[in-house]
């Protein structure tokens, strides 16, 4: 935690799991949400060359009146809670809207209808675990309004679980379409005026409903049919496609790096009588950008293409006509390790029922199967050393630095530059990079390097740039644009000088606990939720991982871990409805680390703290939440694991934190926080040593989280994989 002892710590709801209907053969693949500056290890992607091929095809027994919308978690991310949500606007004569939901990218469940109707199909997004649904669509009224509707905690609560707002004053030719954007959405559709021009707007969830931002009209642009927006996450940069309304049918392109300023239509060389659908992919080695659309020719046909540097398309073989014919424009989606997307459509079939197919590039090998080659290189003292985060404390690169990088192969070190009252060190900004690019030159794999950059009283780069608002003030500006843009400056500072990992934001709830309410965004999980998850996007959205602290939360803790062994004396009950909230409600947004802390909680474990516990981090957080980025310990050389490891007879603190290392290990964390004292350091090398070499530590359990560790790399552009 380190909020005194060594001041501070630290990355694109609504139903249950539903019953089995089908069988898609998807999986998972995380995203490469930004590209820090840092030296990397360059290789060169494998990019596929071949046409997509359709891998397997189910057709639903529910039938649509258009094409049907489907939104995946977070483009080439791991899919956490849920994988995808099929949303499409039912034959019944009301035309009711319906949505599909798979909790696993596996098997769907029974379909849940809306009260609302739709004069074409809806578009959907959700945000969270459990999910909150957002629904837009076209209204059946005169006026052909917009509308706008949320299922879940993120949109607050009202008498009948839902909220719902119509955009009176807009109405649409077509369907609209949505997509996350920022911290919120952004919702595109055609108007109804006689150019049809494109108009899109951002909104966001509050506790109070919708709160919508300024409307853009782009009248340089028009469209005949269905627009489609997505995000690129290698830049954050929309991508707006759309059939021209000229008589063509040609399919056009514009990007925006704000969803304000929009460059030139440009033309991908292809006809649609329903409107392309565009997806965004940032998984290493993937394709960036796809198309999906149906032909203008009279029988309809399914095409699906890619290309590596949007807007440019190659010719010929990245471009595939399915045997499918297609009624209104198919969807896209992401979701699989295996590099495969999801397509979805309406037949052509005389009652137009809905198809759901997985498409791949032949010859693209999986993400895993890239880490594990790249794993399989690695030496057994490396595989070591991935696992485990040194402390930095010095003015400059040093001997010790330079034993625990070549000796050891630590794999990641964190930045302290004031440590328990002692000199500011690095005393410059040039001292501080110096140090970074320092550590990053003489190692043989690139380092997870971090810093506690919290702001208020946990503020590491308050000596260089001057100090930062801490999490409650940010919170009490009332609006979470604040915290982002905060996030977004400490993650271009982080970056300038060499590091890649904050130590930030605190998820933890106020509760009158030994944290100090400064650390925390408030006192309810909505709050908190709302602005470390805005604090977290910033972070993740500019080429830093954030982290979640401090698991299982310290907002009713008796103490601070950095002096004492805490405890939290509240039921699981309690924990589960204010502890874990943001946790849970935050894995969508993927952050890159959630950090474990020494406190107990007897009503879930009666003997270890959090740190130790495999009920907390393998049951809980792993199992239970579906956590599976990288989970990082708190310091060990916090005071509450010295005192508990000396009530486990360890009276030497080396020894009891080398002993605590391989329990933490074995409890689920994959990155130990080691001591800074070199003595301390070496002490838990060698125990984490000797508990791989004797089996204590599986191969399989290394080798499991030096897989996340990597893939975390991977992630943050450090390593590049075949």
């Amino acid at each position: 935690m380190r909020g005194y002892h060594h001041v501070g710590k630290r990355f694109l709801k609504g139903f249950p799991v539903l019953s089995a209907l089908l069988l898609i053969v998807v999986a998972l693949a995380p995203v490469a949400q930004a590209r820090a500056a840092q030296a990397a290890v360059q290789v060169t992607p494998r990019i596929p060359t071949q046409a997509p091929t359709m891998q397997s095809k189910v057709t639903l027994g529910d039938t649509s009146v258009d094409g049907p919308a489907l939104w995946t978690s977070n483009a080439g991310a791991p899919n956490l809670g849920f994988a995808s949500i099929l949303a499409w606007t039912g034959t019944d004569a009301r035309h009711s809207l319906n949505i599909l939901q798979s909790s696993d990218g596996v098997t769907y469940g029974k379909k849940a209808t809306f009260a609302e109707s739709s004069a074409t199909r809806p578009a959907v997004a959700a945000i969270g675990t459990p999910p909150t649904i957002v629904l837009a669509w076209t209204g059946t009224d005169i006026n052909h309004s917009l509308n706008l509707l949320c299922r879940g905690a993120a949109c607050g609560t009202s008498a009948s679980g839902e909220r719902k707002v119509t955009l009176s004053s807009d109405s649409s030719f077509s369907s609209p379409a949505l997509t996350r954007y920022g911290n919120g959405f952004l919702l595109a559709w055609a108007g109804t005026d006689a150019h049809r021009s494109l108009n899109v707007l951002p909104f966001s969830l509050t506790s109070s409903g919708f709160q919508l931002g300024v409307k853009r009209i782009l009248r340089q642009f028009g469209s005949a049919a269905t627009p489609s927006v997505a995000v690129n996450p290698h830049n954050n940069q929309l991508l707006l496609s759309w059939t021209d309304s000229a008589p063509t049918g040609a399919i056009l392109f514009a990007t925006s790096g704000d969803g304000v300023g929009w460059s030139s239509a440009q033309p991908a060389t292809e006809t649609s009588s329903a409107g392309p659908q565009g997806y965004a992919v940032a998984a290493n080695g993937m394709p960036t950008y796809w198309m999906a659309w149906t032909s203008a020719d009279p029988a309809h046909a399914l095409y699906v293409r890619f290309t590596q540097r949007f807007p440019q398309w190659p010719l010929g073989s990245d471009r595939t006509r399915f045997g499918d014919t297609a009624f209104g424009a198919p969807a896209l989606g992401y979701v699989g390790d295996v590099g495969q997307m999801l397509l979805a459509w309406t037949g052509t079939d005389p009652t137009h029922h809905i198809n759901i197919a997985t498409i791949t590039t032949p010859a693209t090998p999986t993400l895993d199967q890239r880490i594990d080659a790249y794993i399989a290189g690695l030496s057994q003292a490396q595989l070591i050393g991935q696992t485990l985060m040194m402390a930095v404390y010095a003015s400059g690169y040093n001997a010790n630095l330079d034993q625990a990088l070549t000796q050891w192969h630590i794999g990641s070190a964190i930045i302290f530059n004031n440590y328990n009252g002692g000199p500011l060190q690095p005393a410059t900004l040039a001292g501080l990079q110096q140090l970074t690019q320092a550590l990053q030159s003489h190692t043989d794999r690139p380092l997870l390097l971090a810093i506690d950059e919290e702001g208020g009283t946990v503020d590491r780069f308050a000596p260089y740039y001057g100090g930062t608002p801490s999490a409650r003030q940010l919170a009490a500006s009332g609006n979470p644009q604040t915290a982002y843009t905060q996030a977004q400056t400490d993650a271009a500072r982080l970056r300038a000088n060499g590091l890649n990992v904050d130590f930030a934001p605190v998820a933890d709830v106020d509760q009158g606990g030994g944290i100090g309410s400064s650390r925390t965004f408030g006192t309810t999980p909505d709050v908190v939720t709302t602005y470390a998850g805005a604090f977290l996007d910033g972070l993740q959205q500019h080429g830093v991982a954030g982290t979640l602290k401090h698991w299982p939360g310290l907002g009713a803790a008796t103490g601070n871990p950095d002096l004492t062994l805490p405890t939290i004396n509240q039921s699981q009950a309690q924990m589960n409805a204010l502890d874990f909230a943001p946790f849970r409600a935050l894995l969508s947004q993927q952050p890159g680390m959630i950090m474990v802390t020494t406190v107990l909680a007897p009503a879930f474990d009666a003997h270890n703290p959090a740190m130790l516990s495999p009920t907390l981090v393998s049951g809980v957080l792993r199992g239970q939440l579906g956590y599976q980025g990288v989970i990082v310990t708190d310091a060990l050389d916090a005071q509450g694991l010295i005192l508990y490891m000396r009530q486990q007879g360890y009276a030497n603190p080396a020894q009891g934190l080398a002993e605590a290392s391989v329990r933490a290990f074995l409890a689920g964390n994959d990155l130990i926080e080691a001591p800074i004292e070199q003595d301390r350091l070496a002490a838990v090398v060698a125990a984490m040593t000797q508990a791989v070499h004797s089996g204590r530590i599986s191969q399989a359990r290394l080798r499991a989280s030096v897989h996340r560790i990597i893939r975390l790399k991977v992630e943050l552009g450090l390593i590049n994989l075949p």
